[in-house]
């Protein structure tokens, strides 16, 4: 129509944007096209991977080192597939991003993507080293709870008078409460190494003082209860001494 008109002031523009569309097309289809492609694999080797773990008994496995209750319902089995889905996806996208060869628009996106590609190794072994800390963790603070129960320390708080009855069946004990704190700073100390591993140092920093703060904590604690222990024995020696 515009040919017609003899109107070449607009035709050369239309031309122009109508050549450029048709010549984005075949960049478009190709990076839809790898797009499904490697979501469909990705999906493919995530629900392989997950039935894998689940035939040989990782869910189980997590349940008796207590990952249940860290992961939530997510099974482990599953959250290693998402991963696996996760790790096929991201080149797949910096493949697609690429295929579409707009540089001022995929250049930041494939370079943060391939920055993230790169931190990955360090990624994993930060969660590695949670993972096996956490299961090391529970095993000591169970076993110091354990221990400590045995010896008589859910009667603490009895003796130093800070209460007349010891704790009932639903309630914490002293010895599991000092068991939860012990798991608590071995992830603390574990959580400072991994921040480190990836590069967060200010993150490490922070957990580093927040350490140092709950030691400070459970330090004026103790002798807070070593007072009041020592009170509660001059007290009942002054009223011995004061019935005698």
């Amino acid at each position: 129509v515009l040919t017609a008109l003899n109107l070449q002031g607009l035709l050369g523009p239309v031309q122009d944007m109508v050549e450029t569309v048709l010549g984005f097309i075949p960049n478009l289809f190709a990076a839809g096209l790898l797009l499904l492609v490697g979501w469909f694999v990705a999906k493919l080797v995530q629900r392989i991977v997950t039935n894998l773990l689940e035939a040989v008994g990782l869910d189980r496995v997590s349940e008796r080192v207590g990952l249940k209750s860290a992961i939530g319902e997510q099974s482990l089995s599953g959250l290693i597939g998402l991963l696996i889905f996760i790790l096929i996806l991201i080149p797949v996208i910096i493949a697609s991003l690429n295929a579409l060869q707009l540089e001022a628009l995929t250049a930041p996106a494939s370079n943060m993507l391939d920055e993230f590609l790169g931190a990955l190794p360090n990624i994993f072994a930060a969660a590695l080293l949670l993972i096996i800390t956490y299961v090391i963790a529970r095993l000591v603070a169970a076993l110091i709870s354990t221990l400590l129960a045995g010896i008589g320390f859910d009667t603490v708080l009895v003796r130093i008078g800070l209460t007349k009855a010891e704790p009932g069946a639903d309630q914490r004990t002293p010895s599991e409460a000092v068991g939860y704190l012990v798991l608590v700073v071995i992830m603390l100390f574990a959580s400072i190494e991994a921040a480190a591993l990836v590069g967060f140092g200010e993150l490490a920093v922070l957990l580093s003082g927040l350490t140092v703060f709950l030691w400070r904590v459970v330090m004026g604690l103790v002798i807070f209860g070593i007072v009041l222990w020592l009170g509660n024995l001059a007290g009942n020696a002054i009223e011995s001494g004061q019935s005698a």
